[in-house]
């Protein structure tokens, strides 16, 4: 059924003018963007900062269904997917928190908080092809953006100008199907952009199917000559089975079977081992431009979830309500304008009722827990900017954070109310860039990261709440060289960093897997992160433009004074992070609108317990992408891991009973097209 929609959509599709994002005028626009890290607005030379950036064609030179694959294009950022529809990202080393989801990474959405009050990130929400631009920060994320230890990621969703509709069709191995649908409307001073999408997949394992519906909405309305409205909304169902993890010999036995049954305890189909999630996100930011001196931009949002999460231990049920806002003003100094000044403020509050019953096969059991958490987290930031003479640059920054959480446990006999509330900690940022030459620039700039542990760590699925918890803290160092060579064809980045963390949360299991949290010694995380990009470039006739890139990072991450269960681990390698990854990317177009996208990536082997005695072994991934962009349309095909490499994208850490290991998908292929339908505006009557 699904092949002959997808056959009769292509030829449909003839006839309409092709969503066509032109690579050459990608290519123009990535050169001349605008990074929006720390407020810069600088070119991506300029600023002196750990930021890499990805435009509409970086994410989806791939098979438009994740963006996974192009955040592990950039060095120092891992994207692991348990199954599909399960991700961590890890920012240097930032995944031995998360034995699932997304934590210690902030995520914004159109400049709003989208990581909530209580620290958590579904990063599974939002579609790939919503996504207009991504800026990733790496390192701590003081001064504009709070605590955190693990890195700022700040998305933007899908801006059109114009009146088109498009739609697109995708069909892929093991059950992969996407359909998408999009309008795009200007009218006067407003701009609407609304975009859906379906996606549908088997997964390579038992129970990996996967299903997800999201709609969203951007708009943006100019007020009037100083003032702008912009509102986002999106809505999420998405549904995905959790296979569970494996031994090694389960692995090598059978890498496409779920998590077996063990002794008395059930499997993860037997559990139908599951989570659902039904989300709306809604936010409308305000920009007032009182001169060509000051700006405010205020924000405002609000969340709501709806959670099912069936798993073999328990099945957890909980609403998750969140409000939220930020405001940031910017001030230009002096005649030249050659100082700034950034002045806000950013509040969450989160409630979130959570019931924990027993599993019965899948169905609600007894109840076990039932839980009210709220938590309130609120910073107030400043940051000051100045250009001296002789091509120096220095930015001083610096946020005060207060964060406070409260649960209460209804069905004990006597409830009583907890609290965790946290010291309010500074967390300074200093930076200094010197321009060596016009196409040079050296930068060294000193951080401190202060990131507290999420809702889900002061209460785990262990079941307790765990108030004594403290928050991670640590300084990072770093030094960077960015510019041009060879007359401006290459660019490149070299940085070298050293993070020194105090106060690490890492994960513990108890005997039947629970897991739950404790404050380590610490960890010293130093690396080496290395770029190099020819720019695009045409040559003859045949060939409109090429770009060649490689990205590398070496991870020498340690545990400092770090004992567990009478064992000391102090020196062991960081469980979860590989020493080194290399990534090795071209794309070639030509004249008649054909083009291929090559990739390839090398990920270390992986350490899997704090004791460093299981390691994933190395792997290498090899994918491509063709296609034909046509000015009536675009048709387009690939495969991924091209070598049919066996590995685990996304391991478990510390796994009770050794299951590390959710293998991964082998050889899989793709072919899809896309179109837009120009809307012309309508001829006035003529009487």
């Amino acid at each position: 059924m699904r092949i002959a929609i997808l056959l009769t959509f292509i030829f449909c599709c003839f006839d309409l003018a092709a969503q066509n994002i032109d690579f050459l005028d990608t290519v123009r626009r990535l050169e001349e963007v605008r990074i929006e890290a720390y407020a810069y607005q600088r070119s991506m030379q300029d600023v002196p900062a750990a930021v890499a950036y990805l435009g509409a064609t970086d994410i989806l030179r791939f098979n438009n269904s994740s963006i996974l694959p192009a955040l592990n294009t950039i060095p120092g950022v891992r994207m692991e997917q348990r199954s599909p529809g399960s991700y961590r990202i890890s920012i240097r080393g930032s995944t031995l928190r998360s034995p699932f989801g997304v934590r210690n990474v902030k995520v914004y959405w159109n400049g709003l908080p989208f990581t909530d009050a209580g620290g958590n990130t579904y990063i599974n929400l939002l579609d790939a092809e919503a996504i207009q631009n991504l800026e990733v920060i790496k390192g701590p994320g003081s001064s504009l953006y709070g605590a955190g230890t693990g890195g700022v990621l700040l998305a933007n969703p899908y801006k059109a100008s114009g009146r088109t509709l498009n739609a697109g069709i995708m069909q892929g191995s093991y059950g992969l199907f996407r359909a998408r649908a999009g309008l795009n409307y200007e009218i006067g001073r407003t701009q609407l952009s609304l975009q859906s999408a379906y996606q549908t997949a088997d997964g390579y394992r038992e129970q990996t199917e996967m299903r997800r519906l999201n709609f969203s909405l951007f708009g943006k309305s100019a007020l009037n000559d100083v003032s702008t409205l912009e509102y986002v909304v999106f809505y999420t169902d998405l549904a995905y089975q959790i296979p569970g993890g494996l031994t090694w010999a389960e692995a090598l036995e059978d890498p496409r079977q779920a998590r077996p049954a063990l002794g008395v305890t059930p499997g993860a189909v037997e559990q139908q081992a599951a989570l659902f999630n039904k989300s709306t996100y809604a936010g409308v930011n305000h920009t007032y431009r009182f001169s060509d001196r000051v700006i405010n931009r205020t924000g405002l949002y609000g969340s709501y979830t709806d959670f099912e999460n069936p798993v073999i231990r328990n099945y957890e049920i909980k609403t998750e309500r969140n409000i939220g806002g930020r405001t940031d003003t910017g001030i230009l100094l002096g005649q030249q304008k050659n100082s700034s000044v950034h002045i806000g403020a950013e509040f969450q509050y989160g409630f979130t009722p959570t019931t924990t019953y027993e599993n019965l096969l899948g169905s609600i059991g007894e109840v076990l827990e039932d839980d009210e958490i709220n938590q309130l987290q609120y910073f107030f930031f400043a940051q000051a900017e100045h250009e001296f003479n002789g091509g120096w640059l220095l930015t001083i920054g610096s946020s005060l954070k207060f964060l406070r959480t409260s649960f209460i446990r209804l069905n004990e006999i006597n409830p009583t109310k907890e609290r965790a509330v946290f010291d309010p900690i500074l967390s300074p940022r200093l930076a200094l860039m010197k321009k060596l030459h016009a196409n040079h620039n050296v930068y060294a700039q000193i951080s401190r990261g202060f990131s507290p542990p999420t809702v889900a760590e002061l209460r785990p699925s262990e079941g307790s709440f765990n108030q004594n918890l403290e928050p991670e803290q640590g300084w990072n160092y770093e030094l960077g060289f960015k510019g041009s060579i060879k007359d401006s064809k290459w660019y490149y980045e070299l940085t070298a960093y050293r993070f020194e963390l105090d106060q690490s949360i890492v994960i513990r299991r108890t005997l039947d897997g629970a897991e739950y949290f404790e404050n380590a010694g610490g960890t010293t995380q130093q690396g080496i992160e290395w770029l190099l990009q020819l720019k695009p470039f045409t040559y003859g006739s045949t060939l409109a433009a090429s770009r060649f890139w490689q990205a590398l990072s070496w991870q020498h991450y340690r545990f400092n004074d770090y004992s567990k269960a009478g064992n000391d681990y102090s020196g062991n390698a960081l469980t979860g992070s590989p020493a080194f990854t290399y990534t090795l990317g071209a794309d070639l177009q030509g004249q008649w609108g054909h083009y291929i996208n090559f990739t390839l990536q090398y990920v270390d082997e992986i350490p899997l317990d704090d004791a460093n005695q299981f390691y994933a072994d190395a792997y290498t991934l090899i994918g491509t992408r063709i296609g034909v962009r046509m000015n009536q349309g675009e048709i387009f095909a690939g495969v991924d891991n091209l070598l049919d490499t066996f590995y685990s994208a996304g391991p478990d850490l510390n796994a009770f009973g050794q299951r590390f290991f959710n293998p991964s998908m082998g050889r899989n292929f793709y072919f899809g097209i896309s179109a837009n339908l120009g809307l012309r505006k309508a001829k006035p009557v003529v009487k």
